[in-house]
């Protein structure tokens, strides 16, 4: 079986339990605490998805693209004048 078919799989299993948790698991509890809850669990399922499957050289070329993306965010917030503190 090709791969990509395996991980199709997967996460059809999963989407469907995301969806019976949000749809019964959380009887009783208002809306922001039922949408935190699925949030961490999704959140989880994606972390452990990556120390499964990603290549640990690929998740250390991560940080790289990271600080990129922060250079170039403080860059714009300076270009455009925007403070974070009051003048």
């Amino acid at each position: 079986m090709e791969r990509w078919v395996i991980y199709r799989n997967y996460f059809n299993a999963f989407a469907g339990f995301t969806s019976v948790v949000a749809k019964q698991g959380l009887v009783g509890i208002s809306a922001e605490l039922g949408l935190t809850v699925r949030t961490i669990f999704v959140c989880i399922f994606v972390l452990v998805f990556a120390v499964l499957v990603v290549d640990p050289a690929e998740i250390k070329s991560l940080r790289k693209v990271i600080t990129h993306g922060l250079h170039f965010l403080l860059s714009l917030r300076q270009a455009h004048g925007f403070s974070i503190t009051k003048p």
